[in-house]
């Protein structure tokens, strides 16, 4: 299992913050506005930007083509996944 960034719980602090206070100044409805937002530009993204360059938009596949879109070199990922593994569990 993928285990949470030490930031991540924060961020979730902020996030309920943010819709809260824009909830009690504006409403339900302009509360969850950017949450709406943020789901529908995901959607978009995964369901017709990446196919339109024709990567799958729930895999990232074929990798290469997804690599070079986000200027990413097989060789970087390949570091940065060796370098993140954690080598003290047993």
């Amino acid at each position: 299992m993928k285990e949470l960034r030490s930031g991540s719980g924060s961020q979730v602090v902020l996030v309920l913050a943010f819709v809260g206070l824009i909830s009690a100044a504006a409403g339900l409805i302009w509360g969850l506005a950017p949450i709406a937002l943020l789901l529908v530009t995901a959607a978009v993204v995964r369901l017709w930007w990446l196919p339109r360059h024709g990567i799958n938009g729930f895999t990232g596949e074929p990798r290469d083509k997804y690599y070079e879109l986000r200027g990413w070199t097989r060789q970087a990922v390949a570091f940065l996944n060796y370098s993140t593994v954690d080598n003290r569990r047993g």
